[in-house]
């Protein structure tokens, strides 16, 4: 008797104000609503003892899920984030000089114009097949997913910035092909393309780099300042591109190379192949590929500019430690998940005589859900607040996943850099599963006592 009495007397004001007379108005509503939460804070500091060891896994669970999705919700991101190029329909051609052990190298071939001569002629060659829409030359080691990387210090009266070098071979329509768009303040691809440039001098960079350099101005002409006297220029502005799909940095500058300036017998072909061609069709066929040769130089090896992506992620170890992240994300997470799902069904299919003795007194069953799950609700709120403040102790010293990203440049200008907002996103990500698992784990369970008997219920008790 004393226990029923206590229940009721935690139900009374609910008894008085929502039992009896259904709601009519909207003032009754939020009346009920009102009445409902703070019936929600009351049982949950009455089972206090019980609840504690509930409180102190939620808020674990919080931190711990912090630790684990934050980078791997990073890494993802940074997968999806695009490469500011048209990847999908360009093929990638790497030339090599012959050895001169080789029985087809030709030693009347090797002086510096016979070598031009075939580079001009392998060009062609590429050029020349019907389902190539048009071809770049680039310098090996300095194109877009290129093994190599070279930087430069670009200085202005607001900034100085270290950014990634990427080069072209002037005279080749290297943004035509590429798909990289000019900003409409700057010169048009074709004219940057085939403009008389001072080599080493002048540098055509990435929308992100101009308004680091010259915020709220068009870069395209501006000058880049030194001490020493150095005055090179900004000639174009193009829009953001990454050299390296693993490194989300959009810092870049392009350079052009003359290529009477300084020979090198290894360089790239760059070809975009036609509407409703695939790349991959064009990669797979060794017949044309040994074709394109002229006196001591060849194609070594060709690829879709995909399947060239593809292996600098898998070299750089990126998609292996996201597969890697995201296998522990599922597996931890379902372990600690099931543990509080296991733990709030058992709580609440405990609570039988709670709930026969609230149906006793004209509780309908959709209330016993409702008001146990809104316990549940509460309970999940405030452990993860409680936990996201603990971790963001630990980030405001550490910092979020971001600042482990492997860059040397600058981040883009996004959620995953700009901490307040990462800190809001990912926090946002666990309340979700916070609030899926503990209404799952409530819900059930609740949905069965509230149909008891309630006589049944008192006497089991």
């Amino acid at each position: 008797y004393s226990v029923m009495y206590s229940l009721v007397a935690q139900h009374n004001v609910f008894i008085d104000t929502c039992m009896v007379e259904p709601a009519s108005s909207y003032c009754q509503i939020s009346k009920r609503k009102k009445v409902m939460l703070k019936l929600a804070f009351k049982n949950l500091w009455a089972r206090r003892r019980v609840n504690g060891w509930l409180f102190v896994e939620l808020i674990a669970v919080t931190f711990v899920g912090w630790l684990l999705i934050d980078p791997v919700a990073v890494e993802i991101w940074d997968s999806t984030r695009p490469v500011g190029y048209d990847s999908g329909s360009l093929v990638v051609i790497n030339v090599a000089p012959m050895p001169s052990t080789s029985g087809e190298y030709r030693q009347e071939m090797a002086d510096s114009a016979s070598m031009m001569e075939s580079y001009r002629r392998i060009i062609g060659i590429v050029a020349s097949r019907p389902d190539i829409e048009s071809v770049a030359a680039v310098p090996d080691g300095l194109y877009p997913e290129a093994s190599d990387t070279y930087l430069q210090s670009l200085a202005s009266p607001h900034d100085t910035l270290l950014v990634s070098l990427g080069c072209f071979y002037q005279g080749t329509p290297f943004f035509s092909t590429y798909g990289i768009r000019p900003l409409p303040s700057s010169p048009a691809a074709a004219e940057l393309e085939s403009a008389s440039y001072s080599y080493g001098d002048d540098f055509i960079v990435t929308e992100s780099v101009a308004e680091r350099l010259y915020p709220g101005e068009n870069a395209a002409g501006k000058v880049l300042l030194y001490d020493d006297g150095w005055t090179p220029r900004i000639v174009g502005v193009v829009t953001d591109v990454k050299l390296k799909s693993h490194i989300p940095d959009p810092s870049l500058a392009f350079i052009v190379q003359r290529r009477e300036d300084e020979w090198n017998s290894r360089f790239a072909v760059v070809a975009r192949v036609r509407p409703g061609v695939e790349p991959s069709d064009v990669a797979s066929d060794l017949e044309w590929m040994a074709t394109v040769a002229h006196g001591n130089l060849y194609a070594e090896k060709i690829q879709t500019y995909s399947d060239l992506i593809y292996s600098r992620l898998v070299q750089s170890g990126k998609i292996s430690s996201r597969n890697i992240g995201i296998s522990l994300v599922v597996f931890f997470l379902a372990c600690l998940m099931l543990g509080v799902f296991g733990t709030f069904w058992l709580q609440t299919g405990r609570r039988s005589f709670e709930a026969g003795v609230m149906k006793a007194f004209g509780a309908r069953p959709s209330y016993i859900v409702l008001s146990m799950v809104l316990e549940g609700v509460v309970m999940a709120l405030i452990t993860w607040a409680v936990g996201c403040t603990i971790y963001l102790q630990y980030a405001m010293k550490e910092g979020l996943a971001d600042k482990m990203r492997n860059t040397f440049g600058m981040m883009p200008n996004d959620w995953a850099s700009d901490f307040s907002t990462h800190f809001t996103v990912i926090s946002a990500i666990l309340l979700a599963l916070v609030l899926i698992v503990v209404v799952a784990g409530i819900y059930i369970p609740a949905r069965g006592i509230s149909r008891v008997n309630p006589v049944d219920a008192i006497r089991n008790e």
